[in-house]
């Protein structure tokens, strides 16, 4: 802190004061992207900030990053992939798909990896890698204030821990569309699209007792830049009643700037897939397949023992499904294979926990084989 002139200011950067980042971008076709970080101290960090604007970058491809680390510095970043124009907007770049971010702080010497937009991508809720050490408030993929649900969950999301993809609705090239039901004790009580503008679930009303709780949610994309990951089909099962919780500094209720923290997180199941020797473009030669699957629960809810999994895929479209042998290697760690023809590889994983609840995600396209 100083006053008056800004004294001279040299920084000699270093393996003491910076972190090695070594970044993978997936793309399924060769595209301009744009990709960019944005650094925030902790008084000026918070979950609504503007990453930034980005930087070209041919897709796929994989680089060292290089960032300041420690003195409690974060970032925020972002890849967008398959960037265009549209006339309608000139000069306006346009993204047909990509994936944001969470804030998250690096130590001096770190040496980490990052994947963005690997595939196969399905919906998934974000993570809070900053912890409350934040400005703002992180809203959790699902909430429960008193008997309100108020949703947070993303398509097309990679999984990288932190990160969560994004629906452009009015996206003319390439349509998007997302649509929902949430199912109490077996009756519908609410259904629809998504909200356009900020490609959210509504929120919805339910009844105060211990019921079971049943979401599902289809999501679907077309277009020149898509060829893999086109769809995604996700159910969640969960045990749900009345909540009067608070959340910890950091995490809010709703998406907005200042929101209410008297709600809970609702324990819904988390899926994890990751395709061994995938290459950039999201191929993986022909034969043995070998995917690493992890199942847990939502930030901030009770990771409950998780049993059970299963793997399947389809080599037609999901015509025909198969079950790949699976083996449970720790506590919600699976490890699945099977042998693929050339093609394009359909995906569906599935697993219970021991409190009644349960995730299904079914992936169109989820990947190729050459």
């Amino acid at each position: 802190m100083s006053t008056g002139v800004i004294p001279q200011q040299v920084y000699t950067a270093s393996s003491a004061n910076t972190a090695t980042i070594d970044a993978s971008y997936y793309s399924d076709i060769d595209s301009t992207g744009f990709q960019g970080r944005t650094a925030f101290y902790p008084f000026e960090l918070n979950y609504f900030v503007f990453h930034g604007f980005g930087n070209p970058l041919s897709m796929p491809t994989r680089r060292l990053e290089y960032v300041s680390a420690g003195n409690s510095i974060a970032w925020a970043a972002f890849a967008s992939t398959n960037v265009w124009t549209d006339p309608r907007f000139p000069g306006f770049p346009m993204s047909g798909g990509g994936q944001g971010g969470s804030a998250r702080r690096y130590t001096p010497g770190e040496k980490v990896t990052e994947a963005w937009n690997e595939f196969p991508l399905s919906t998934r809720a974000p993570v809070n890698l900053a912890g409350s050490q934040t400005n703002g408030q992180f809203e959790p993929g699902v909430v429960r204030s008193g008997d309100t649900e108020t949703f947070n969950l993303s398509p097309f999301s990679d999984n990288e821990t932190g990160h969560v993809g994004w629906l452009d609705i009015g996206n003319h090239r390439d349509p998007e569309s997302e649509t929902y039901e949430l199912d109490q004790d077996g009756s519908k009580i609410a259904d629809g699209p998504v909200i356009a503008k900020t490609a959210q679930i509504p929120d919805a009303t339910v009844k105060a007792a211990v019921s079971t709780l049943h979401l599902t949610i289809d999501a679907a994309r077309s277009g020149p830049d898509y060829k893999l990951s086109t769809g995604n089909h996700s159910e969640w099962t969960w045990q749900s009643h009345h909540q009067e919780g608070t959340l910890p500094p950091g995490y809010g209720c709703g998406f907005e700037f200042v929101s209410p923290t008297n709600c809970s997180v609702e324990p819904l199941m988390t899926a994890q897939t990751v395709v061994r020797g995938m290459s950039l473009h999201g191929t993986v030669p022909a034969g043995l397949q070998t995917m690493d699957l992890t199942l847990s629960h939502l930030q901030l809810t009770p990771q409950s023992p998780i049993p059970s999994a299963k793997v399947e895929f389809s080599t037609d479209d999901g015509t025909t499904w198969h079950q790949a042998r699976t083996v449970r290697v720790g506590n919600g760690h699976y490890l699945a294979v099977f042998t693929a023809p050339t093609g394009f590889v359909s995906l569906r994983v599935s697993g219970t926990d021991t409190v009644g609840g349960s995730i299904i995600q079914t992936v169109n396209h989820a990947y190729q084989t050459v």
